[in-house]
């Protein structure tokens, strides 16, 4: 006759685990990769775009900063991380200039297709809350989420306006 295994017993693994110092409770999560710490000086704390026009003629890149080392822009910036974080902007790829597409084939496979079209604009938002510590993602308004295409779009036409 085959032996059971035993079970585990609970009391056992429980006193083991707080001799050893391990808690029952889940550890705090941490700042994902490329998130932002937990706290950082506002003086700081720095977002940049910048907008390729790509190979149009006569077509300037742009470029907007904003410092918190500028009292007037320090509301503007709190705004931004705000949107930018409902964006989950800090875990997005680095990269998304290339736009995928799937092509069903005669012969009943499907194959993926990559397309990086150099013809057109990108645009690249960074967040920096020290020289070393910046995250950014460059993207054109095809392969990237709307949401984020439209926040560059807002932040741009606020510049003009003022």
């Amino acid at each position: 006759m085959p032996r059971r295994p035993a079970a585990p017993n609970t009391l056992g693994l429980v006193l083991c685990a707080s001799l050893i110092g391990l808690s029952g409770a889940a550890p705090a999560a941490g700042p994902a990769a490329g998130a932002l710490p937990r706290s950082f000086r506002i003086e700081d704390l720095r977002v940049r775009l910048e907008r390729s026009a790509g190979p149009v003629a006569g077509a300037a890149a742009r470029s907007l900063e904003f410092s918190g080392a500028v009292l007037a822009q320090r509301g503007d910036l709190l705004a931004m991380l705000e949107a930018l974080q409902a964006l989950q902007f800090f875990s997005l790829p680095g990269q998304m200039t290339v736009q995928t597409s799937y092509v069903l084939r005669e012969d009943g496979t499907v194959q993926t297709q990559w397309l990086h079209r150099s013809d057109e604009p990108t645009t690249r938002v960074c967040v920096a809350v020290s020289p070393g510590q910046e995250r950014c993602v460059r993207f054109t308004a095809t392969a990237a989420p709307a949401d984020l295409v439209r926040f560059a779009d807002q932040a741009f036409a606020r510049a003009v306006q003022r």
